[in-house]
């Protein structure tokens, strides 16, 4: 069971870096994971927004993810300066 300490550790972290661009590894299941770059737009209470940065596409894609995904590994993020 995770503790709420570490969750709320890993939000505040989070909310730090709104605005930031970073990379994220996301796990989709077996073997397999995207690589995506975006920027943090927002901290919600059980989870947190990212705008895809897509060329391909003409809409922003946005996706979220709870801080348990970050806690587990599911999500790796990585803060570009």
């Amino acid at each position: 069971m995770y503790k709420a300490k570490d969750l709320n550790f890993i939000r505040k972290e989070i909310e730090k870096f709104i605005g930031f661009r970073i990379l994220f590894r996301a796990k989709k299941g077996r073997r397999k994971t995207n690589l995506k770059e975006g920027i943090i737009e927002n901290a919600y209470g059980n989870v947190f927004v990212v705008q895809v940065s897509d060329k391909t596409r003409e809409a922003p894609e946005k996706m979220s993810f709870s801080y348990a995904d970050v806690l587990t590994n599911a999500v790796e993020i990585t803060v570009c300066h």
